[in-house]
């Protein structure tokens, strides 16, 4: 069951999620039409049951729908909105139609507003689920006051403190920062595999001085130390989505989070220094990659955040002679 709903979305992404189309996206921020039809092929119900037209699947089996809409380049909150239903699915709330994104915000005292200061893919949601404080709450983006953020689609939301008062609670989640970085870092892994393969394939056709460029060593040293990147990205990133059910573990995701986002930095600065100049042009669609890669390395929290959260977990459930913590940090990779 799962190999068949990857294959089948992996076929439906390839079709409509193109260039051209993100492209388009991109310029408008109008992204109804793909939405639709994702919808309507039942994607985002795959963690809900079977009684409610949902694959009943956990997060391990998740994990490739997830890394499929960082390799598209997918711009619509999918994973978010799959991981939005299943919670309020189980809080018993009803679950509104449409995309749901998820972003962290704080509460202004002057304005007494909720402000939003990380929400990807907001433009293309019809709600959200935010998180300020400790409290995390369903709300319309139709409600909110909007302004334009660093990436396109990428909006700064707030709301009045009415507005967040009367919305739905939604208590089963116990913090949105984890989940988002969970997602975002099942994207990256799905960006980078696809970015290093679009740069290797560029080294072994572009040539110069009659042979491919990729024949010469010191590209072929570059694209050892992106593989290594790249593909210990993705097995961190699988270590993120290690959970029986659809909620993460900190741990985990904390490694998952550090490991991506710092290989997102890497690949970026490595695949442009191969494509040389015409890496940096518009038309190459490299840069639709690279961008995303940015994008999601700072999403719920750079590298430096999440190596943060993690010396403090361990620090907290490790013993505190040296040895014995680097032997319990050894046990939690291997699991």
């Amino acid at each position: 069951m799962d190999a068949i709903l990857t294959e089948a979305l992996d076929a439906l992404l390839q079709d409509q999620c193109t260039p051209e189309v993100l492209r388009d996206i991109y310029a408008t921020a109008n992204a109804n039409a793909l939405w639709d039809l994702i919808d309507a092929s039942g994607f985002a119900n795959a963690l809900l049951s079977e009684a409610e037209e949902g694959a009943s699947l956990n997060l391990p089996q998740a994990y490739p729908l997830f890394e499929l809409c960082g390799k598209t380049l997918l711009p619509l909150p999918l994973p978010e909105t799959m991981l939005a239903r299943k919670a309020l699915s189980e809080a018993t709330l009803p679950i509104p139609a449409g995309a749901i994104g998820f972003a962290l915000a704080y509460h202004n005292t002057q304005s007494n507003r909720i402000i939003t200061t990380d929400a990807p893919f907001s433009c293309t949601a019809t709600h959200l689920l935010v998180e300020s404080s400790t409290d995390v709450r369903l709300l319309s983006r139709r409600d909110a006051e909007s302004s334009p953020a660093l990436f396109p689609l990428d909006h700064e939301l707030s709301w009045d403190q009415a507005t967040w008062e009367q919305a739905p609670r939604v208590p089963n989640i116990s913090e949105l920062r984890v989940l988002m970085a969970c997602v975002s870092s099942a994207r990256l892994a799905g960006t980078l595999l696809e970015t290093f393969d679009q740069t290797l394939q560029y080294a072994n056709e572009r040539k110069q001085f009659g042979r491919p460029i990729g024949k010469f060593q010191a590209i072929q040293h570059q694209l050892s130390v992106l593989a290594e990147h790249t593909f210990a990205a993705h097995m961190a990133a699988k270590i993120g989505c290690n959970s029986p059910d659809w909620q993460p573990q900190l741990a985990q995701v904390a490694v998952a989070k550090a490991c991506t986002s710092d290989a997102a930095a890497q690949l970026a600065a490595g695949a442009h220094a191969i494509h040389g100049a015409i890496g940096f042009t518009q038309e190459l669609d490299l840069q639709l990659y690279t961008r995303s890669l940015h994008h999601g390395r700072h999403s719920a929290g750079s590298e430096s955040w999440w190596h943060a959260v993690l010396g403090e977990h361990l620090h907290q459930q490790t013993s505190p002679n040296t040895l014995d913590m680097l032997r319990e940090l050894n046990e939690l990779h291997a699991s």
